[in-house]
């Protein structure tokens, strides 16, 4: 064997024809390899790299060593626990999605779906308990509603064979339409506190987003390399027609990918509303280009078959930071609430306290006139007048062409 695909000694066994009478066995062993006594007698030892013990994982977790190398020297609060707890907070909601985009990626797929669906399941689990909902069952309607638009998405890929791409980029075009027309584009206030204890609540002061984040990776790292259907995920992404002649059901698995990725989207989109204390119509827009890019960095190949959830979750540690931070609730408002609230007075619905407040501005009192200038005297210079200038009817001269 070359000496460039395998560097130790080897040996092997070479099949020789015997001929007929001849002696000798058919079976030869010849070494290949030509060492010296010196090398024969003190074997080889290969050097054990952070790429045999991370495989694909290594470059992000050389990245994420050396990022945070970098903030503890730039910040002297960065490893402080209420900082810890903040970027806890802030990663492990991207941290659900991405791993949710990794089951999708793996079978050489994408979707591009996962931000809108997040927006659509938060905001309408906060209209849910605005209504009067209980907790629970608007919590399970919300990540019912990802699932859903989840499931059609593989529908469309599997089905009407449309291109991942094309399918799920409709998909979040539709999404997010329709959580728009269904909040009125306003942000929905008013949830009950315990479903804000839901995201902001901490256990034994771990926060219970982080807890839920890192309950998600174990069972995808479970699913993926301990069960059945983690090994049909990686036998669609590298071959798919060599997958459904092996028995593999190519169909139902894609579609189940899809569904997943739909579900944990829902998921974070509710853990979001729990967190902000409100359901935004505009949350995780540009998250599933982020996502994308945070499975990669963690060692998945956009081609399939090539990935981890563990390298899928320190793929979100590095890309999460990076986005951009959300106010709590009341302060993060669309652009239309921020006009509302610094003119309560426009808008079409005003309450009866915007009313007076407008009554009041449009009736601001004027200050009266003194008799000696409603006589005919000189007006007073500290009093400004609020008579109206007299128009005046001023005659434009009209010239009329001359012939020479």
């Amino acid at each position: 064997m070359p000496k460039l695909i395998w560097r130790e000694p080897i040996e092997t066994t070479t099949i020789t024809n015997k001929p007929p009478g001849g002696e000798g066995p058919g079976l030869e062993t010849v070494p290949r390899a030509r060492l010296s006594p010196e090398q024969q007698a003190e074997p080889r030892r290969r050097v054990i790299t952070l790429g045999d013990i991370a495989g694909r994982e290594s470059g992000g977790l050389v990245v994420l060593l050396v990022a945070i190398g970098a903030l503890t020297l730039a910040s002297d609060e960065f490893l402080t626990g209420n900082n810890l707890s903040n970027l806890a907070r802030q990663v492990a909601i991207f941290g659900i999605i991405a791993v949710g985009q990794l089951l999708v990626i793996l079978t050489a797929g994408i979707d591009l779906s996962v931000g809108s669906i997040l927006g659509l399941s938060g905001a309408s689990t906060a209209q849910f308990l605005v209504a009067g909902m209980p907790i629970v069952p608007a919590i399970l309607l919300g990540v019912g509603i990802g699932t859903a638009l989840g499931v059609v998405n593989g529908l469309l890929v599997t089905r009407a064979l449309l291109p991942p791409f094309i399918a799920t980029l409709g998909m979040l075009g539709i999404a997010r339409g329709i959580v728009l027309v269904s909040t009125d584009a306003q942000t929905i206030q008013g949830v009950p506190e315990a479903f804000q204890v839901i995201a902001n609540g901490t256990i034994l002061g771990i926060p219970n987003l982080l807890i839920v984040a890192a309950a998600v990776t174990a069972v995808m790292w479970f699913v993926l390399t301990r069960t059945v259907f983690g090994r049909y995920i990686y036998a669609v992404g590298s071959n798919p027609e060599s997958a459904r002649l092996a028995g593999v059901p190519v169909r139902m698995v894609t579609i189940s990918v899809y569904m997943i990725s739909g579900l944990l989207a829902g998921l974070g989109g509710v853990l979001l509303a729990s967190r902000l204390g409100a359901g935004i119509p505009t949350a995780g827009t540009g998250f599933e280009l982020s996502a994308i890019a945070a499975c990669v960095i963690g060692g998945a190949s956009l081609f399939g078959a090539k990935g981890s959830a563990i390298g899928a979750a320190t793929g979100a540690l590095i890309m999460g930071p990076q986005q951009r931070r959300q106010p709590p609730g009341d302060q993060r408002l669309l652009p239309a609430d921020r006009h509302r609230r610094a003119h309560p007075c426009r808008g079409r619905v005003r309450p009866a306290e915007h009313q007076t407040v407008g009554l009041q501005r449009r009736l601001t009192p004027v200050s009266p006139v003194p008799a000696a200038q409603r006589r005919g005297g000189p007006p007073s210079p500290s009093v400004r007048s609020t008579r109206r200038p007299e128009s005046r009817q001023v005659t434009i001269p009209t010239y009329a062409a001359v012939a020479p």
